[in-house]
């Protein structure tokens, strides 16, 4: 016998999801027919057409009223409730730790960050510190360099002042003095000019100290020996989870000494 229907309270009705007050009643292969069968073994609420079209060696088969009665008096809905509480806390356990992770990887993004940041700055600081002592290096080696040239170009401006003004000398003595008088002058010249002489080809013969520079190999090969600061990867690591109690699907079996195990029989009307 038909089980009355029973009228669903208006609370109840505002708790409840929309889509489980709108259960459909008519069967989706043949919708001229209301569904009335279960059949365990394919675990699916039917219509007679279905039965004789599509499960007509299926068994067993009952009508949906003895499949809520006994599904009433099992253990399917203690099973399924068990089920979804279990599922309910794997879900927010996982959902704590995704939480988590998006929080690591948030913190992994501004560490890596700093990180790289902090190998930057040393870099710059050791570029810094070779910077200040290849200029004290270039700074002592202009020294060098300078006084020696500085030495030399004052030596020849020595000579070439002396040189301008015995020439003077010796161009006024010329028509104005005796020949003795000329004679010794001329051969102290000679004996200052030999030594003038002596001191411009020491120079001439002298090195000329310059500055060069020899580029570290770093500057040639600076993207094959500097090619980057590090390496970021995504890496997959499994997250260990709780064994469910209960992890398996439903399946229903309907007789007259078998409890019903159910996973969707809750839609029924």
């Amino acid at each position: 016998m038909r089980q009355a229907h029973k009228v669903i309270p208006m609370e109840t009705i505002q708790q409840v999801s929309p889509s489980l007050l709108q259960l459909p009643k008519n069967c989706e292969h043949h919708p001229d027919k209301n569904m009335v069968l279960f059949c365990c073994q394919h675990d699916e609420i039917i219509c007679d057409s279905c039965q004789l079209e599509i499960h007509q060696k299926c068994t067993p088969i009952s009508s949906l009223e003895k499949a809520a009665s006994s599904f009433n008096e099992g253990n399917a809905m203690k099973s399924l409730e068990k089920r979804m509480n279990d599922l309910s806390k794997d879900s927010k356990t996982m959902l704590n730790q995704k939480n988590e992770k998006l929080k690591d990887l948030k913190k992994s993004q501004k560490d890596f960050k700093q990180r790289v940041s902090g190998i930057k700055q040393k870099l710059i600081d050791r570029l810094n510190k070779l910077e200040s002592e290849i200029f004290t290096d270039i700074d002592s080696k202009y020294e060098q360099c300078n006084e020696t040239v500085f030495i030399t170009k004052n030596s020849l401006e020595d000579c070439t002042s002396s040189l301008s003004t015995w020439m003077v000398d010796l161009s006024s003595l010329k028509p104005n003095t005796s020949e003795i008088h000329l004679f010794q002058s001329v051969k102290l010249l000679e004996e200052r000019t030999n030594q003038i002489q002596s001191e411009i080809r020491k120079i001439q013969r002298a090195d000329v100290p310059t500055i060069t520079f020899m580029p570290s190999e770093l500057e040639s090969n600076m993207e094959k020996l500097l090619a980057d600061l590090g390496t970021i990867k995504v890496e997959e690591f499994p997250v260990p989870i709780a064994e469910l109690n209960v992890d398996h699907e439903g399946q229903s079996l309907v007789n007259d000494t078998e409890n019903l195990h159910l996973e969707t029989l809750d839609l029924i009307y």
